[in-house]
């Protein structure tokens, strides 16, 4: 029988590049009443906002904080 994944790390969805669209960070944790993976993104976090950014070097060097800061803590 498989093991059940019970938290996929955040990873950043950056729609291959294109600066047009909005770029997000996903990640899922497994809620413990439905037994079913939960799916949280993140296009922000407190002052940092990834697709207010114009470049997209900038917007990698916000979605890194926001994996740092995701994959700390659980809030």
């Amino acid at each position: 029988m498989r093991r059940k994944k019970i938290f996929v790390r955040p990873h950043l969805n950056d729609r291959t590049g294109d600066m047009s669209k909005r770029w997000y960070v996903e990640l899922s944790m497994r809620d413990h009443r439905t037994d079913k993976m939960q799916r949280a993104r993140y296009e922000y976090l407190e002052e940092i906002k990834m697709n207010n950014c114009n470049t997209a070097p900038e917007r990698y060097e916000a979605a890194k904080q926001i994996i740092g800061r995701k994959s700390t803590c659980s809030g």
